[in-house]
């Protein structure tokens, strides 16, 4: 059986309150709109992940609640403070410690990790180039979601240029 590994950016940030950490942004009204329509296009996507994992910011946190809370089947979170602006090596170790029998698998972090990482794990001969790719190259936007098929390869044995790419939806391409 197949696994998956969905990369989904957090949605838009709020800057009202320049005293407010940056760990502590939460999401403003767009963000808050962008969350909700990425979630029901996620759930249009097929089977639900089964476990999310999730960067402990806020706005990231925020982005989790409002997708978890449309999908069909409550999955499992974690939030990880090691997912805060995470580098495409850090993501990739916490990727590689997965149990084999996970099968779907919805990350929500940040940029610049999260596109880098998806490139990486795309690599420049992986199949699925069409639409897709032409998304991802214009970058990851705020609550921009990247799904990437393993296939039969183990989360252990993840590594550059392992993954199809199967699909690219940002907000704006989806109303």
């Amino acid at each position: 059986m197949s696994r998956s590994l969905l990369l989904l950016r957090h949605a838009k940030s709020s800057w009202a309150d320049h005293t407010v950490s940056d760990r502590a942004r939460p999401l403003n009204p767009r963000g808050e709109r962008a969350a909700a329509l990425m979630g029901v296009y996620l759930g249009q996507r097929g089977a639900p992940p089964s476990l999310v994992l999730c960067s402990t910011a806020q706005r990231a946190r925020q982005t989790q609640e409002r997708i978890s809370g449309l999908m069909t089947v409550e999955p499992v979170v974690r939030h990880l403070e090691e997912l805060y602006l995470a580098t495409p090596d850090e993501i990739l170790g916490l990727l590689r410690e997965l149990p084999d029998p996970t099968r779907r698998v919805l990350v929500i972090g940040h940029n610049p990790g999260l596109e880098e990482l998806a490139f990486e794990l795309v690599g420049e001969v992986a199949d699925g180039r069409g639409s897709a790719f032409e998304g991802l190259k214009r970058g990851l936007p705020t609550a921009g979601l990247v799904e990437l098929d393993l296939g039969e390869t183990g989360w252990r044995e993840l590594s550059p240029a392992s993954c199809r790419l199967i699909d690219f939806g940002a907000p704006k391409d989806l109303v």
